[in-house]
């Protein structure tokens, strides 16, 4: 019940949403039609506009750590699902944003500073049950990871699940902490957070970050992007899914 309540709240949180209902408002009410309109369009400059978006998930987004605070060895870094689509009619699979979630822990397990690579990746759509797990482990053994060092779970449909299943993979191979906690920078706070709950100790690797460095430029500052509603998207989903997952007791 949990997962579908997410997934509705999800959709009414996207401000794309937000917009069209607006519009929809404005259509029916003539009296208001005009300040409707106006505030539809200021919505939709202000949740477009690029820096003032880089400057809210800069205050919410957990800093990369250097080189010299990560660790000279861990047995595992757990990587969180969400990165890939298979895309069955044409045979590939499609590399998301948040790919970066493994694709930074590869050159630390090539180099001896990662033994294992933990997969929690599940399926988390409504509509279809792809598991995400098998396929990452699949492309992995084929770039040289060896089968051995990969341990997957494919069951999670979400971040508490994911966290759940991972400690029972840890528990089973008696692996010891801290472990490198690889997702993406928005995400991290509600996954620490989740692992702090289940007591497994764990560094913080943020990647694929929303926010950039600061630059005071006029395409930053005054042109209106649409890939920035999105962004807000998957900000506000954090915020709201960490409140969810407090109440939950989940974290």
């Amino acid at each position: 019940m949990f997962f579908y309540l997410s997934k509705i709240i999800d959709f009414l949180l996207e401000p794309l949403i937000w917009i069209l209902i607006l519009l929809v408002l404005a259509y029916f009410k003539k009296k208001y039609r005009k300040k409707i309109l106006i505030g539809s369009i200021a919505l939709l400059y202000i949740l477009s506009n690029e820096f003032l978006f880089m400057e809210v998930s800069r205050l919410y987004e957990i800093a990369a750590p250097s080189k010299e605070e990560l660790k000279e060895k861990y047995e595992a870094a757990i990587v969180l699902g969400g990165m890939i689509v298979y895309n069955y009619e044409q045979g590939q699979i499609e590399f998301q944003g948040s790919s970066d979630r493994f694709l930074n822990v590869l050159p630390l397990y090539f180099n001896n500073q990662v033994k294992k690579i933990i997969i929690a990746g599940g399926s988390g759509r409504l509509t279809q049950d792809q598991k995400e797990a098998p396929i990452l482990k699949d492309y992995l053994l084929q770039i040289g990871v060896k089968e051995k060092d990969i341990l997957i779970e494919d069951q999670s449909r979400n971040t508490y699940e994911n966290v759940i299943y991972a400690k029972e993979i840890i528990e089973k191979n008696k692996l010891k902490g801290p472990f490198l906690l690889s997702t993406s920078a928005s995400h991290m706070r509600r996954s620490l957070a989740c692992f702090e709950k289940q007591e497994l100790e764990v560094d913080a690797f943020p990647v694929d970050f929303l926010s950039r460095e600061r630059e005071f430029n006029p395409d930053r500052l005054l042109r209106p992007k649409i890939h920035v509603l999105k962004n807000w998207n998957a900000i506000i989903h954090e915020w709201i899914g960490y409140v969810f997952y407090k109440i939950a007791g989940y974290c």
